[in-house]
């Protein structure tokens, strides 16, 4: 769920497997554009994704497997320590006027003013243990239910069925 300890050392390992693993082995490795993990705490998913990917079938099939293996990495704790840096900057930015926006209708939507500085402490909370925990239940669940989608001109016939979707 979100804003929990749970979701926050989540966010600290996806960062870390971003700007690590995913950086190597998808974007300089395997030449794409772009590649991500993302622990979607609202729908209870977890949610990988590569860009202006030169082979995405086979990428489709490699991002929860990496997430798989890693799962018993032994991480230093200075490694986890970049990783919590980088989630606080990301938390503490200066707001855009839509940002603002965004955030005050949430605010009403919710009733809750505190969000933001709920997860800036929850990120200063995540110990060694909560990151390791967290790799663990992610490669979880990458193993119990995912689906894959791939857009692009060369997927029309990699992937079961075909939707013509008006973009």
């Amino acid at each position: 769920p979100y804003l929990t300890d749970e979701a926050a050392s989540e966010y600290v390992y996806t960062t870390w497997l971003n700007f690590h693993t995913f950086w190597e082995k998808f974007r300089t490795t395997g030449g794409c554009y772009g590649s991500g993990i993302f622990p979607d705490a609202g729908e209870g998913c977890l949610k990988m994704s590569t860009y202006r990917d030169p082979d995405p079938v086979k990428h489709a099939d490699l991002l929860p497997q990496t997430v798989q293996e890693l799962a018993d990495t032994e991480f230093t704790h200075e490694d986890i320590e970049k990783a919590i840096v980088s989630c606080y900057s990301d938390a503490i930015t200066p707001q855009t006027p839509q940002d603002r926006g965004k955030q005050a209708f949430e605010t009403f939507l919710y009733a809750n003013n505190g969000f933001k500085q709920v997860k800036v402490d929850k990120l200063l909370a995540v110990k060694d243990a909560d990151v390791k925990n967290a790799a663990q239940r992610l490669a979880q669940m990458s193993k119990e239910g995912s689906h894959r989608v791939v857009f692009c001109d060369n997927s029309k016939d990699s992937y079961g069925k075909n939707l013509d979707l008006p973009l």
